[in-house]
Parts: C-alpha cells; structure tokens; sequence
C-alpha cells in the first residue's frame, strides 16, 4: 500500500523528511518548513524535529533535514541509516558508506581545499593529481588482464640461497684468511728490509 510507512532494512533506522513551502508566508512570518523524524525498523520514534527554514529554497531545507536526522543517529551511534523523501518526485537518491580508497578523488580534493583554498567552490578542470585520482577510481590504472606473457616459464628461479650459518662461517673464513696474510707480511719485513740491503751493497 502506498500510504503504509515502510520499514527500514534489518539494523538500520530511517529518516524522513518532508518540506513545504507557501507562495506566501504566514502571518507568522513563515514561509518554508521541514519536519524530520527517525524510526527504528519497528517503526518506534527515536529523535524527531520540527520548524521554519525561512530564505532557504525547499531543496535546501530538505537537505537541512536530511543533515539534523542524520547528525542524531551519529548521536546516538546508529551507524546505519536509510533516507526517504518526497520532495523529488520519481528520482531516487542512494547515499552509501564506502571504503576509503574507493573515494580516493574527494580525498584529494579535500585535502587540496583544505590546504590551498579560503571558501567552498566548484573545482572545473584538471589541477594537480585530480586526473590521476579520477583514472584510479575508474580502475583505468590497473589492467583487468594479465600480460600475453604470463605463466609461460619467463621467470627463471634463482639459485637456492645459502644458510645464515654457511653465510657467517664462509665470511668468518675471509676475514680470518685476509687477517693471516696480512700477520705474515708484517713478520716478513725484516727479512725483506735486510735482503734489500744486501742488494744494496
């Protein structure tokens, strides 16, 4: 039935959110308004809110809405939300929670906005690393198949490495020989001094 309230997805609560406006304001003054409220998936009220949003156009003050619900099911740590309503017709609009890396455009820009920018503004254009953030978040950085190659014995096995201890003793053996030659040409300078004067003479 079309006027029966549907439960949200088992775990999740819901917010909805309706807005009106009025070609002319109230003798109150008011002219556009938004009423918000979260359920549970027994339908139970959780948090609910009221009141104008004067000067605000009814996508604005829809969105407002949007952001008051959500901002109370943060409070109160229900992490997952469904979000419903009427002001747009037949179009559907779907937010989901995803891993980071696969939002890795936004990042940059926000860290770029963050360190380069004074206001919130449209970023038109290709600046920095944004193209190579909007390729990698496209997938068009990395092939979806293997090279022609692949798996045809290319790849030739290296030698098996030796042991830690084979290592240390061949190395011990190097030092230990290099030490002797040096000792015995330190002993043998004597003799050699006193057959070059010999020579000498």
């Amino acid at each position: 039935m079309d006027y029966v309230w549907q439960n949200p997805e088992a775990g999740h609560v819901k917010i909805n959110v309706h807005c009106i406006t009025l070609p002319q304001p109230l003798p109150n003054g008011n002219s556009v308004g938004v009423r918000a409220v979260v359920r549970n998936q027994k339908g139970k009220e959780l948090w609910s809110a009221a009141g104008p949003m004067n000067g605000r156009s009814k996508l604005q003050a829809t969105l407002w809405g949007i952001y008051y619900g959500a901002l109370h099911c943060h409070q109160i740590k229900e992490w997952k939300t469904q979000i419903e309503t009427d002001h747009w017709d037949t179009t559907e609009r779907t937010i989901t929670r995803i891993p980071v890396g696969q939002n890795s455009t936004v990042v940059f820009l926000a860290r770029f906005g963050m360190e380069n920018m004074k206001v919130f503004a449209e970023t038109p254009g290709s600046f920095g690393e944004k193209q190579y953030w909007l390729d990698r978040d496209m997938g068009l950085l990395f092939s979806s198949a293997p090279p022609a190659n692949y798996d045809l014995g290319e790849v030739i096995d290296a030698d098996v490495p030796s042991s830690p201890v084979a290592l240390m003793l061949n190395r011990a053996n190097t030092e230990v020989v290099h030490a002797a030659s040096s000792m015995w040409s330190f002993l043998s300078l004597p003799k050699r001094v006193c057959k070059a004067i010999y020579a000498w003479f």
